[in-house]
């Protein structure tokens, strides 16, 4: 773990934002730039290499919705991802500070559905999503965060059922969709829950077909 001052390559490190059992956040200052950032290490499991072209892949991603990645590459036997430092609450956070209607809890998955679907677009899957790998940034927008770059074994499929169990949580589990959602939302939301392909819809047709439901039942 670097402290207070170390130099990560072109970065200088402020400070520990979190730290997880693959990988080490932190808070850092960029001089050429003189703005803040969040750098993101890992020890790679294996060959280097393929974890630097999982994160080339995610440095390429430019979408509303996902936090955006500057720079990759790395530095002391770890490869680290530059990305954009968010100011801003976790999905996890903003879902307990108060009680939240439906409309709202399905708008923002709706909008880290979309970030979700391009990330697969691109060849990517995040392998841990849900509230927690979620934040909302200072102007309101929903963007996923927390992309694993160690885990070649990550599939959309995984994804997309992530995305719906947090999804059903989030709207109070199942006995809340049966009896305080909108029929049309909650058949879209057990849709995504099934395990069986042939009546589980890809994650971009999902999001869709939510959001419509959701904007004739608001």
């Amino acid at each position: 773990m670097r402290g207070r001052g170390e130099l990560f390559g072109d970065y200088i490190v402020i400070d520990v934002i979190a730290e997880g059992s693959e990988s080490v956040v932190y808070m850092a200052y960029e001089p050429v730039r003189h703005r803040r950032l969040a750098i993101k290490t890992y020890v790679p499991d294996g060959d280097p290499e393929c974890c630097i072209q999982r994160a080339r892949l995610l440095a390429a991603l430019e979408h509303p919705n996902v936090a955006r990645v500057d720079a990759c590459g790395s530095s002391g036997g770890e490869v680290f991802l530059a990305m954009d430092l968010i100011d801003g609450p976790t999905v996890a956070r903003w879902l307990s500070r108060s009680h939240r209607a439906w409309k709202d809890i399905v708008d923002v998955f709706v909008s880290l559905g979309r970030g979700l679907s391009a990330a697969h677009a691109s060849g990517l899957a995040h392998g841990a999503f849900g509230p927690r790998h979620a934040m909302i940034d200072e102007r309101g927008c929903p963007r996923v965060v927390g992309f694993g770059i160690r885990n070649e074994t990550s599939d959309p499929v995984a994804d997309q059922l992530s995305f719906s169990a947090a999804l059903c949580e989030a709207l109070g589990g199942q006995r809340a969709l049966e009896t305080c959602v909108p029929k049309p939302v909650s058949a879209v939301v057990t849709c995504g829950l099934s395990t069986s392909a042939a009546t589980r819809w890809p994650l971009a047709v999902l999001v869709r077909r939510l959001e419509m439901e959701a904007a004739e039942a608001a």
